[in-house]
């Protein structure tokens, strides 16, 4: 997993792409680090990558959901009211 996120990261700093951010969350998600998930999928979000929609059914995400800040993200991308 920390060989994939340092290819990302550089990926995202040399030539940033819209569903980058997304894939780096799904990484620090594996990786038991919410802080920097959040950011990532907060990123996700800003850039308007539609691949954010998914995180309801990405298991990878599932352990997360008892953190206000899921709730909030849900929340702010329309999938939760």
């Amino acid at each position: 997993s920390e060989a994939i996120l340092e290819k990302l990261l550089e990926s995202e700093k040399t030539t940033p792409h819209t569903k980058t951010p997304y894939a780096i969350a799904v990484v620090y998600a594996a990786l038991n680090k919410p802080d920097e998930m959040f950011e990532y999928l907060n990123k996700s979000v800003e850039r308007k990558d539609y691949s954010v929609i998914y995180i309801l059914g990405n298991s990878s995400f599932h352990k997360y959901r008892s953190d206000p800040r899921y709730t909030a993200l849900i929340k702010k991308i329309g999938l939760w009211k």
